[in-house]
């Protein structure tokens, strides 16, 4: 059974109809517009074709056009590592909502701030949490 969450290095953070994600191994950010923010909202998703399907519900005449958008950026999530398929770890699923008007979907990729992200310590840091270090007196 698929279980599609996001990527341990990716920090994402859903504002309206945008979802800025970070990849924090490779510096890159990335802004999901449009209805395509409801896929992040979806992780994670045991059948991402069900969740494109719930969000396009009520687009009538734009219904097909935002199914094949959200599909595009669904493979993009995919091919860039944002977004990966992961054993089921029993986890509740996200929330899909269906879109109440069609707004245009898009991906867009960013390097202007890669040295930047790479700089930022807090890659490093495991689910752990950081290190402690003992103190000395």
């Amino acid at each position: 059974m698929h279980h599609f969450t996001l990527n341990q290095q990716v920090a994402a953070e859903v504002f309206e109809d945008e979802c800025i994600i970070a990849n924090l191994d490779s510096g890159l950010y990335y802004s999901v517009q449009g209805i395509a923010a409801g896929l992040i909202q979806a992780l994670p998703c045991a059948d991402p074709d069900a969740a494109i399907a719930t969000i396009c519900a009520l687009l009538g005449e734009h219904r097909a056009t935002a199914i094949a958008e959200l599909s595009s950026i669904w493979q993009e999530l995919i091919s860039e590592q944002l977004v990966v398929d992961r054993a089921s770890s029993g986890a509740a699923l996200g929330v899909v909502t269906a879109a109440k008007e069609y707004k245009h979907s898009e991906l867009n990729r960013y390097a202007d701030m890669q040295d930047l992200l790479l700089l930022d310590p807090i890659h490093d840091v495991d689910e752990d949490g950081w290190e402690l270090r003992e103190q000395t007196t």
